[in-house]
């Protein structure tokens, strides 16, 4: 469980930061600055990878690793003697 820490927290920040660049910046705004920084305006696909493609496919995976921890989550409880859940109910 603590290898997926890490993996875990970074997928959130880039599911956020891409809803906050993209939807509430406006990847429109976004577009025009890469033109205005490079000179040349990005691909349409890179526009609509950020407007759609990539949030659906963190938010995807996000939602698949919820689910299979939740999984693992209620086999360990499952699996638990009563004397574990006393002490959890105790501390």
């Amino acid at each position: 469980m603590d290898s997926y820490t890490a993996i875990v927290s970074l997928m959130f920040l880039a599911f956020f930061e891409m809803l906050a660049l993209c939807w509430l910046y406006g990847g429109a705004r976004l577009a025009r600055n890469v033109k205005n920084m490079t000179g040349q305006s990005p691909p349409r696909f890179f526009v609509l990878c950020w407007l759609f493609i990539a949030p659906i496919l963190i938010g995807v995976s996000l939602f698949q690793w919820v689910i299979v921890e939740l999984s693992f989550f209620c086999e360990a409880l499952m699996q638990a003697p009563s004397l574990a859940y006393t002490v959890s109910i105790l501390l």
